[in-house]
């Protein structure tokens, strides 16, 4: 919602207008003394709050500027660093911290719990993501910069709708030589794993049963010496093998490839040169990339996908064809 110089009211859903109303009668009062309520009414009702909400809030903003309908998009899946020119309160609940609704603006408006509360997260921009439906997948040509056989890390968020059926999340050249990382049924559930053919032990498996239809975030990270598997931004599995990772001219697949398809949903995929730490994939599970970063050398966010190409964010330009 915003409310313009000329006391035009507009609301937006999803980025989109929704409906505004203009009127000389619309005026907000400066200089009150009363709480700030959410998830209900003041003093309207009395003493205490009234007319509740039941349901799920995250992102809470309040600005003293009447943000542009290209601000407001710009912002909508990406967390704010809290600093923004006109941000004055900014609730994010990534953590209750305690009995406080913490405000991360630099403003200091934090809030009072009152009830009981929870936390749930969710990935950036579900309406975003790209599905699989075990017969598809992504082709992106081969790259020098996508060999990244000397260090590296791969993240996504991911979401399956089968637990017994092995499936490749994201592949660069053959089984003899490649890396891959896949979800893998074992004893009827799955679990993750990052392999290659060049290493000994061959596989590393997580430890955590991935249930069907629900969101997960991914992260593998190999720095020369330690292999890495991260779930949700906590350490699953490390192991020091033998061997290297070399590169090869191979296209990269995503989704998979024959008898291997995914089935489900991929959002926010990222290569990187560099072996993360687990504080920088901690850092940027729940944001939206520029694109930039120093180290990133591919990003689909898949908030552009036309009838043909899949767009890479990052500055290698390693667009794919479906």
């Amino acid at each position: 919602m915003s409310l313009y110089p000329d006391k035009k009211l507009t609301f937006y859903i999803n980025g989109k207008d929704a409906g505004s109303s203009t009127s000389s009668s619309i005026n907000i009062r400066d200089g009150n003394n009363e709480d700030l309520i959410i998830s209900g009414q003041g003093t309207q009702c009395g003493t205490s709050p009234c007319n509740k909400f039941k349901g799920q809030m995250d992102e809470i903003r309040i600005w003293d500027i009447a943000r542009s309908v290209s601000d407001i998009n710009q912002s909508m899946y990406r967390t704010l660093s809290g600093k923004e020119i006109g941000l004055k309160a900014y609730y994010h609940f990534d953590d209750l911290y305690g009995n406080k609704a913490k405000d991360f603006s630099t403003n200091g408006n934090d809030g009072d719990y009152y009830g009981t509360f929870k936390t749930s997260h969710h990935i950036i921009s579900p309406e975003s993501a790209v599905e699989f439906n075990g017969n598809t997948y992504i082709r992106a040509p081969h790259n020098h910069a996508l060999n990244v056989e000397s260090r590296f890390t791969i993240s996504t968020w991911f979401n399956t709708d089968s637990d017994t059926k092995e499936q490749i999340f994201l592949e660069k050249g053959t089984w003899q030589g490649s890396w891959l990382y896949f979800l893998k049924p074992v004893n009827g559930k799955l679990r993750i794993a990052l392999a290659s053919k060049n290493w000994s032990p061959i596989t590393l498996n997580g430890k955590t049963d991935i249930q069907k239809n629900k969101w997960y975030h991914f992260a593998a990270s190999w720095d020369g010496t330690t292999r890495r598997i991260y779930l949700n931004g906590n350490l699953e599995a490390s192991d020091t093998p033998n061997g290297t990772l070399g590169s090869n001219n191979y296209d990269m697949h995503i989704g998979g490839r024959q008898n291997y398809y995914l089935d489900g949903k991929l959002d926010e995929l990222q290569i990187w040169n560099t072996a993360r730490s687990q504080s920088d994939i901690q850092n940027t599970i729940y944001q939206s990339l520029t694109g930039s970063e120093s180290g990133l050398v591919l990003y689909y966010n898949f908030n552009q996908i036309d009838d043909i190409f899949i767009k890479d964010i990052s500055g290698t330009i390693n667009d794919g064809d479906k």
